[in-house]
């Protein structure tokens, strides 16, 4: 059944090849156009954003959060990166032993979002900016919610 099923789609994909060429075109052009861009902004100049280890006390953030400055860079750098990225440089941060994994879990649980980049741009040609828009602003805000 399945060999059948098989030949099937390769006798339809020989009938309707101009069909196919369009839309694999169109495929290619979202992704060097839309996607490509968005990769490139976040996932390299993002890594440049520095987390910084200070000795002093930063009074705001443990009162309200519980953490210090670089960790919350590094909450800003997950944010941004998105939920694969951020995860694999929160992996990447307890191999080297400058994260604890109870720190490393709580990061991962409450910021495992989708990047900016997908949300305003692949997101936003599927439906519109605003409410691609709208939809970052309430993952942005649960994840404050989970964070606090």
């Amino acid at each position: 059944m399945k060999t059948l099923f098989l030949y099937l789609i390769a006798i339809l994909s020989v009938f309707h090849h101009q069909t196919l060429l369009y839309e694999n075109q169109k495929i290619l052009f979202f992704f060097l156009e839309n996607l490509l861009p968005s990769l490139f902004i976040l996932c390299v100049l993002v890594q440049m954003i520095p987390l910084p280890h200070f000795s002093g006390t930063d009074r705001f953030f443990i009162k309200v959060f519980g953490f210090d400055t670089s960790t919350f860079l590094l909450i800003i750098k997950v944010i941004l990166l998105g939920l694969p990225s951020g995860s694999y440089l929160v992996n990447t941060l307890v191999k080297s032993k400058q994260c604890t994994q109870k720190q490393a879990s709580r990061i991962i649980t409450c910021c495992a979002i989708p990047s900016i980049s997908f949300m305003l741009m692949s997101l936003a040609s599927l439906t519109s900016q605003i409410v691609s828009l709208s939809v970052f602003l309430i993952h942005l805000t649960s994840l404050l919610i989970l964070l606090f």
